[in-house]
């Protein structure tokens, strides 16, 4: 007889943790973060009622989430009306710019490389590939196309 209660107990414990694991959303669904903690709480409660509670000396360190850091806000790369390249205001060399970025062109349109060079930071008008993706687009273009 005892161990029919036993058995009967373990399987009451089984189907109480599988209650609350019932109680989480479709993946699909919206869980928000505190319908998250009000779960996590209910399932800390649960194991605490069926497991015992855990003893201070046993208790983990708790688990800190740290925010992710903010990603900076993309460069603006512009050529000045006068050639010198900027990022962000400050002069660049074009090994400065990130691959696949738009520089905004405010030299006079069309521009001849010869008489209008773009001019860089470290080696002024001296030709300087641009890197790979990166578009020069006449700021007249940027304009009419808007934000």
């Amino acid at each position: 007889m005892a161990k029919r209660a036993h058995l009967r107990m373990a399987a009451m414990k089984d189907d109480l943790i599988a209650a609350v694991i019932r109680k989480l959303p479709d993946t699909n669904k919206e869980f928000s973060g505190a319908a998250r903690e009000s779960w996590l709480a209910m399932m800390r409660n649960t194991f605490a009622m069926t497991y015992g509670a855990v003893a201070e000396s046993e208790a983990p360190a708790p688990f800190v989430v740290s925010p992710v850091a903010a990603a900076a806000p993309p460069v603006r790369y512009t050529i000045a009306q006068d050639g010198f390249a900027y990022g962000d205001g400050k002069p660049i060399d074009a090994s400065d710019i990130v691959p696949g970025s738009v520089v905004h062109d405010y030299r006079g349109q069309p521009v001849d490389p010869e008489m209008d060079p773009i001019l860089w930071r470290s080696h002024g008008a001296l030709p300087a590939r641009l890197p790979r993706g990166v578009r020069l687009v006449p700021a007249d273009d940027l304009a009419e196309a808007g934000p």
